[in-house]
């Protein structure tokens, strides 16, 4: 389903109130019975209209998939006369809202940076986790700041040592290996998985493979780290939303002509093969829960592909927790990065589940997972308030 992308103007002491609630209501909404929104073209107007030039606002922008029955278009006066503006009729969802910008800001594209300070000092060395609990907090505190840098304007200083940076303390002195998470990641050069994840060098054993396939190879050097890496508590599997390798292997379920191109390609092929697995689980779930074919239901390859992205990273994980052995003292993890809204998580029948998320123990909570996100993807956000 595509979604509206709508704007709403709020008091910057009133964003700073709202902030880390569930939902927003503002004053209209009792008063009216909705949240006034504004589409691109009107914001400016509705600026001019409400606030004085040095107010100070800041500019919410909000997603609104296009089936909720919540978002009407009613005729409003605004800056050029009687127009159709969009309401939402209810508290906003905080998670309908993907950025928060100052006005200011917002109006001047050259102000909107994004800095990601690294400040060495030798005097800051983090100890290591203790605990695989240990080690997921830090995870998905660092995701959290990584999403943040997303506002325009944001800035995250982080202090690390020399080591943090690959950098031995001293000339000639070696640095031991001292990882405390392993990430089975995608090769897709929009997932800096470091930086995702807030890590500096000598924190992630890093392996990546289009789709986070775990082929051989991979698994080999997953093993190697469980045996030879004491210090790793978590093993991560982090798929990602537009994924090229699992919209492959949509399109070859899809349109089995697309698969011709690669038949002959056995290295491209193998990856594609693996996935189809998670793409036919994604079907099924969405039969059972939705009651129809997705195979057969129009413009739903978006929705098959984010369900399936989710699907390869369950399956993954629970393939990896399964087939580790001999370190109790291990977690496996997984999730999905969202490339527009710069977080991982996971969708599940009724909001976006942000962190790091326990692999499935069995098929029967496997299937759960699949049947959530085939509720998020495919069924309209009214059946899911």
């Amino acid at each position: 389903m595509s979604s509206q992308r709508l704007f709403h103007l709020i008091p910057a002491d009133q964003w700073a109130q709202v902030e880390g609630s569930e939902e927003y209501e503002p004053a209209s909404l009792a008063s009216e019975g909705f949240v006034h929104l504004s589409t691109a073209a009107q914001v400016a107007g509705t600026a001019r209209m409400f606030f004085d030039d040095d107010a100070d606002v800041v500019l919410l922008e909000v997603s609104v998939r296009d089936d909720d029955s919540r978002l009407n278009w009613e005729e409003s006066l605004g800056p050029a006369g009687v127009e159709k503006f969009p309401h939402f009729y209810g508290p906003l969802p905080l998670e309908f809202i993907t950025s928060a910008t100052p006005w200011a800001q917002a109006q001047n594209p050259a102000k909107q940076l994004r800095r990601l300070t690294w400040q060495e000092r030798a005097d800051v060395s983090p100890p290591l986790p203790a605990t695989a609990h240990d080690a997921l907090v830090r995870l998905e505190a660092g995701s959290r700041r990584f999403a943040r840098l997303g506002e325009p304007g944001a800035r995250h200083t982080r202090q690390v040592s020399a080591e943090a940076f690959g950098l031995p303390l001293a000339e000639g002195q070696g640095l031991p290996q001292e990882p405390y998470a392993a990430v089975l990641s995608c090769s897709d050069a929009r997932v800096p998985v470091e930086l995702v994840l807030g890590a500096a060098a000598n924190e992630l054993f890093v392996v990546r493979v289009a789709g986070n396939v775990p082929g051989r190879e991979c698994l080999g050097s997953l093993h190697y780290a469980a045996a030879a890496l004491p210090t790793m508590k978590v093993m991560t599997v982090l798929g990602h939303s537009g994924c090229g390798a699992v919209t492959a292997a949509v399109d070859a379920l899809l349109q089995p002509e697309t698969y011709l191109a690669i038949v002959h390609d056995a290295p491209l092929r193998s990856i594609v093969d693996a996935l189809l697995a998670g793409v036919r689980l994604a079907v099924r779930a969405v039969e059972l829960e939705v009651g129809a074919n997705p195979l057969r239901l129009a413009g739903s390859r978006e929705a098959l592909i984010d369900l399936s992205v989710i699907a390869n990273a369950a399956i993954t994980a629970h393939v990896l927790q399964r087939d580790l052995t001999g370190r109790d003292d291990v977690d496996v993890v997984w999730a999905s990065y969202d490339l527009h809204r710069r977080r991982i998580g996971r969708p599940s029948e009724t909001r976006w589940e942000s962190g790091l998320h326990a692999a499935p123990r069995d098929e029967s909570e496997l299937d759960q997972i699949l049947r959530e996100a085939a509720k998020a993807a495919f069924m309209p956000t009214t059946d899911r308030v």
